[in-house]
């Protein structure tokens, strides 16, 4: 089966994911990290959904307060009560189970949904499969044990192993079980944590520098050796022009990244910028051009799906425009109506069936009643328009400076909002 997945964090972070669809029924031995729909945000009107909640801190830091939240969590879920132990095969009144008629094979059990296959599961695995702590390289051995004790299925690396190349995370995949499913941050300049693995330029960079899809640097390339074959008729320098797409530049890394058990990123950014200026973002951000935005965040999407890696782009509804990041203090974007104009483009032009996107910490306004958008439900409604049903909606860190209330608040109130 199809292992299709799930939660991340950009931070240091722990999330409460809840998977993306998938279309072929499965028994419960088949339920790993998340995968199968085991949606269901009946609070806001939204059945069968991907939802995810990302929180922060390491494993070993989670406060006793979340453990209050991930039972809550659960409660909201389908078959949130643990299931029953007792042998559950009909018998008659005198508790005598009648001979079977053995003349005919039984017929073929029908498919279990996955609400039933999760249902089946013991309590402490389904929390353990719907959250997503932070573990560090130097820490990967101590946590494997922590998660395994745990059945964690899900983590976030947020720092690379110094020899990329030693095995440590697909050890510590083995080690910690669960079917681990491990995700980090690649945007590229700034914000990757795999540097050490190829040279990514920041967005701005690229979206000003390359093309974006192979078929586009097939063409330029063909320009660029005509310009160079008449620029070489007139000088004793050579001059060659290599061509690289974006997709390509994506492609490459994600080869490499999932070559090491890396199977999620968090990125690109699909943040408008403000016009002719940066924002809060800065060069994380492609362009202050919508249609610019939307070219690059899908070559990147396209490039990192040919390595076999999920990508999630954020930080809907646009964090483009705003001041401060939401790590470090409360952000306020413009209003709605712009933000609908401008910042939400890229997202129409991207939406799909599963369209996997990550929910800011910013204020909208005139929208979101004062509340981060990762705590508003009608946030969470208009993204699930843009990622379809199938994909993935996660919070960002409610453990940002932007979040004024306790953790195990922020997890109950974002998945009651639509998380």
């Amino acid at each position: 089966m199809i292992k299709r997945m799930i939660a991340g964090i950009v931070c240091v972070g722990l999330i409460v994911p809840i998977a993306e669809h998938e279309t072929r029924a499965f028994d419960s031995n088949s339920i790993v990290s998340g995968v199968g729909d085991i949606g269901g945000a009946e609070t806001v009107g939204i059945a069968n959904t991907a939802r995810a909640i990302k929180l922060g801190g390491a494993m070993n830091k989670i406060s006793d307060g979340l453990d209050t939240a991930l039972s809550a969590a659960l409660s909201l879920m389908p078959g949130g009560s643990e299931p029953n132990s007792s042998n559950t095969t009909a018998s008659s009144p005198n508790n005598v189970i009648p001979p079977q008629n053995t003349s005919q094979p039984p017929a073929a059990a029908a498919p279990k949904t996955p609400e039933q296959c999760i249902a089946e599961l013991p309590r402490a695995k389904r929390i353990g499969q719907v959250i997503m702590p932070g573990t560090f390289a130097t820490t990967l051995q101590r946590d494997a044990v922590i998660f395994k004790q745990n059945s964690v299925g899900n983590a976030i690396i947020m720092t690379a192993p110094a020899n990329l190349n030693d095995g440590s995370i697909n050890k510590f995949k083995t080690d910690a079980g669960n079917s681990m499913l491990v995700a980090t941050d690649v945007e590229g300049g700034l914000v990757d944590r795999f540097k050490g693995l190829s040279s990514i330029p920041t967005p701005e960079a690229v979206a000003s520098t390359l093309p974006a899809t192979d078929d586009q640097a097939t063409l330029d390339a063909k320009h660029s050796r005509d310009v160079a074959i008449e620029y070489n008729k007139h000088s004793t320098v050579p001059r060659t022009v290599p061509i690289i797409s974006a997709e390509g530049l994506i492609a490459d890394r994600s080869q490499k990244l999932s070559d090491i058990g890396v199977s999620m990123v968090f990125g690109p950014l699909a943040d408008v910028g403000p016009v002719g200026k940066h924002g809060a973002m800065g060069n994380r951000v492609f362009s202050d051009k919508p249609t610019t935005v939307a070219t690059y965040v899908r070559a990147y999407i396209n490039g990192w799906i040919k390595g076999g890696i999920m990508a999630v782009i954020k930080h809907f509804p646009g964090n483009g425009s705003t001041l401060v990041n939401t790590d470090s203090a409360s952000a306020t974007t413009p209003p709605v109506a712009q933000l609908k104009a401008r910042d939400w483009k890229p997202y129409e032009q991207l939406a799909s069936p599963s369209t996997s996107i990550m929910v800011g910490n910013q204020i909208v306004p005139d929208w979101t009643q004062g509340l981060p958008s990762s705590l508003s439900s009608v946030v969470y409604t208009q993204a699930r328009k843009f990622a379809g049903p199938n994909g993935l909606l996660i919070t960002d860190s409610l453990m940002a400076k932007s979040i004024s209330v306790p953790v195990p608040e922020a997890v109950t109130k974002s998945l009651i909002a639509g998380a």
